[in-house]
């Protein structure tokens, strides 16, 4: 899938524009796979403003790691 339309998918989920037209490839990924994994959670998952993308990638890198 193009990055385009990770971005499109993450978009229509309610994610914030801004943080995700900040997301590198596989940051795009895991939050598609996460968002596919467990619709509940992204569906009421915090975005906008309030999210640190910063942090959020840090939180996914430990996440891998586990």
């Amino acid at each position: 899938m193009s990055n385009e339309r990770l971005r499109v998918k993450l978009l229509s989920a309610g994610f914030d524009e801004e943080m995700v037209m900040g997301f590198a490839r596989d940051d795009l990924i895991a939050y598609y796979a996460e968002m596919v994994a467990n619709p509940q959670a992204a569906a009421v998952s915090p975005v906008g403003p309030a999210v640190d993308p910063e942090l959020e990638k840090e939180k996914l890198a430990f996440e891998r790691q586990n």
